[in-house]
């Protein structure tokens, strides 16, 4: 939440007062926006930010795709990607 609407609030008040309040209502809607995407990939998956880390440094190592010729010993654990092998 922080890394959202802190932003949001400084670009506002920035806006504020060099432009005037009406305009610092832009940058709190792209805050809220922001917000409510973060807000909706969260519930999706709670890791999704561990995820997208892991992927941002190993993007050339990274298959997102479900392998089919992998021996068994590598399946992914119970309820975890409903039995796609990694």
């Amino acid at each position: 939440m922080g890394y959202v609407w802190g932003p949001a609030a400084f670009i506002a008040v920035m806006v504020g007062s060099d432009a005037g309040w009406l305009y610092a209502c832009v940058p709190m809607g792209v805050g809220f926006l922001t917000h409510a995407i973060v807000r909706w990939a969260y519930r999706k998956d709670h890791r999704v930010f561990e995820i997208y880390g892991k992927y941002a440094r190993f993007a050339d190592h990274y298959h997102p795709h479900s392998r089919e010729t992998l021996p068994p010993g590598f399946e992914r654990p119970h309820k975890v990607g409903r039995g796609l092998r990694t």
